[in-house]
C-alpha cells in the first residue's frame, strides 16, 4: 500500500464521527470523533479540509453574498478545528 493510500485510510479512521454534530449557543459545532487524539500536523490537515468543505458548501455562497469575498475569506480562517 502506497503512502498516499495509507494516509487516506488514516484520515478516514481519524475523522470517523461517532455521533451527530451539535451546535452550541456560541455558534460552535461540536462532534464526537472516534480514534486517538490527532497530532498538530493532522489537526492542521483536518482544519484545511473543514475550511475547504465550507468553501464548497451553499454556506460559502451566502457568506460571500453577505460580506464580500475578502471578508468571507477572513471569516473562513476563523473556522478552526479544536480538540478539547
Amino acid at each position: 500500500m502506497g503512502k498516499k493510500s495509507r494516509l487516506k485510510k488514516e484520515r478516514k479512521i481519524t475523522m470517523k464521527f461517532a455521533g451527530s454534530p451539535m451546535l452550541t449557543e456560541d455558534g460552535g459545532i461540536h462532534s464526537i470523533v472516534e480514534g486517538e487524539k490527532p497530532s498538530p500536523e493532522k489537526l492542521k490537515e483536518m482544519e484545511k479540509a473543514y475550511q475547504e468543505n465550507i468553501r464548497k458548501s451553499p454556506m460559502w455562497n451566502m457568506m460571500v453574498k453577505e460580506y464580500g469575498k475578502v471578508e468571507a475569506e477572513k471569516l473562513l480562517l476563523q473556522c478552526k478545528v479544536k480538540i478539547d
